[in-house]
């Protein structure tokens, strides 16, 4: 498996343009999967430093990405979460996401292999596993909104 990221002005690029699904598929080390879907996704504009924006949940994995709702995009060297005291970003593997005050889900954290002693570093998606434990993956797959 590879690494893909589309990049947070060609995201924006792509979801202002028209309403997208978000699905999220979530893989453990046993290979048991679940997904976890949102109504529609937006990011904003890099003057808003790429807001998200999800609408309603549903699925099995759980609902990790609503805590993040609103959220700008956060870096270690550009931190926009919500903690003063700290970088979310660099204390949970320096990668970046939307933290807010810091995680329910970081698809970008480190790659830990299950069950493991640095909680919330990992790739986690805390609905479905909980914060000790590290994805095997995480796939986020956009698809035009269907009409009802």
């Amino acid at each position: 498996m590879e690494e893909f990221w589309l990049g947070l002005e060609n995201l924006h690029q792509l979801t202002v343009t028209d309403e997208f699904e978000l699905r999220v598929e979530l893989q453990d080390f046993e290979d048991i999967s679940v997904v976890s879907t949102y109504a529609w996704m937006r990011v904003d504009d890099v003057t808003t430093n790429y807001q998200l924006h999800i609408g309603r949940y549903s699925g099995l994995g759980g609902d990790a990405l609503s805590f993040h709702n609103g959220q700008q995009f956060s870096t270690y060297d550009r931190d926009h979460d919500s903690v003063h005291d700290d970088s979310c970003s660099l204390h949970h593997g320096g990668a970046g996401w939307w933290f807010a005050n810091c995680l329910e889900a970081n698809p970008n954290g480190l790659y830990l292999g299950g069950f493991n002693e640095m909680k919330a570093q990992g790739i986690v998606w805390n609905a479905w596993k909980g914060p000790s434990y590290s994805l095997k993956s995480i796939e986020m797959k956009l698809r035009p909104c269907v009409g009802d």
